[in-house]
């Protein structure tokens, strides 16, 4: 989903805060070179992740801070970036989580450190290819969280007040621990001996995008700009809107190719993962079909499991209740002063424009 150019200013804004997020990479390196060089290519690996992307995270961020002019303080930046790096600690655990190989087109960190394992560290050809296998997930593990942690250093060397840094690192730290609920239930959820009801796979799926993606950079836009008053709403603004971004990536997981996700084709299928998408479907007649397909593994059946998804109802329910969600995000958004100048809900309405948008498949 790709956020509107109606929006330049905050855009710009957003482009800031990664040229800042580069520069903290640069300064890592630098303190690597002169210690452990080994450690060059994961955070080089970890900086193209986490500088990639479309930065939606640290767009929202300035959105709700919403200075419609004048100078952008120098904590905005940061804070913005930080939701930029917690992002993308968050995708290098994912691509682990996944067994994905490729993001954005590119090695993921832990399949580029299999190859390095395999090709300049002699692993390849004399010990068990499992090691290296080892080796790369460790290192995705440790990169992931490293990046976690440094989300965290941008926020206390922002610059913002005490008591709106210690606001801003609990509304990280929660954002980041319902995410990590989230993706353990989505685990959990998948596993052949679990049968878990649609309410409980929405759950799942809410926690591990909502809160991090959408209401926390919402929340601390409004905190850096003192407006406290303004959380609860834009928490639940920030929650419809972020259950419609799951539900298109849910959506483009399975139908888009990897040209256009960056990964694996119909990842969510090939793992078995309980989507919201998949768990309408099973509450269908085309149940025991799609189980067996998917239970089989094989490639060429993607088309007729794409067919049965449309078919039996479970794409158009999906959408549908995206929509309800987008509708009530707008319905917030009209009706409250949590983001207060025009320029700034124009933004959010773009945002909200650009989801929509997604959900055609």
């Amino acid at each position: 989903m790709s956020p509107s150019p109606s929006s330049p200013m905050f855009r710009e804004r957003s482009e800031r805060s990664v040229a800042y997020l580069h520069s903290r990479f640069a300064e890592t390196a630098d303190l690597l070179a002169e210690t452990t060089p080994h450690a060059a290519a994961p955070l080089q690996d970890a900086r193209e992740i986490c500088t990639g992307g479309k930065h939606l995270r640290s767009l929202l961020v300035h959105i709700a801070a919403d200075r419609p002019s004048g100078p952008v303080p120098r904590c905005d930046t940061a804070v913005a970036a930080a939701f930029d790096l917690l992002h993308g600690s968050f995708l290098i655990l994912d691509d682990v989580f996944d067994a994905d190989e490729t993001r954005r087109g590119r090695p993921t960190v832990h399949a580029a450190a299999i190859a390095r394992a395999e090709n300049e560290y002699g692993i390849a050809g004399s010990t068990d290819p499992s090691d290296a296998a080892h080796y790369g997930q460790s290192v995705a593990v440790l990169t992931g969280t490293a990046a976690l942690a440094g989300a965290l250093r941008l926020i206390t060397d922002s610059g913002a007040g005490g008591t709106t840094t210690v606001s801003l690192i609990r509304l990280l730290t929660d954002a980041a621990g319902l995410s990590m609920m989230g993706e353990f239930l989505d685990l959990h959820y998948s596993l052949p001996g679990v049968e878990a009801g649609a309410d409980a796979v929405r759950t799942a799926s809410h926690l591990k995008t909502s809160p991090y993606s959408f209401s926390a950079p919402l929340v601390a836009g409004a905190l850096l700009a003192g407006r406290d008053g303004h959380t609860a709403v834009l928490r639940e603004m920030g929650g419809h809107a972020g259950a419609a971004f799951q539900t298109a990536n849910d959506l483009h997981s399975v139908f888009s190719s990897s040209s256009r996700t960056g990964k694996s084709a119909a990842g969510d299928l090939a793992l078995g993962r309980a989507t919201p998408l998949l768990t309408a479907a099973r509450e269908t007649a085309a149940r025991s079909e799609l189980d067996e397909i998917l239970a089989g593994g094989d490639p060429s059946q993607l088309k007729r499991v794409r067919e049965l998804l449309h078919s039996c109802g479970a794409v158009d329910e999906v959408i549908t209740r995206a929509r309800d969600d987008l509708a009530a995000a707008r319905t917030v958004l009209a009706d409250t002063g949590a983001l207060p100048s025009p320029e700034a809900r124009a933004a959010f309405a773009a945002v909200l424009d650009g989801i929509s948008e997604s959900l055609h498949v």
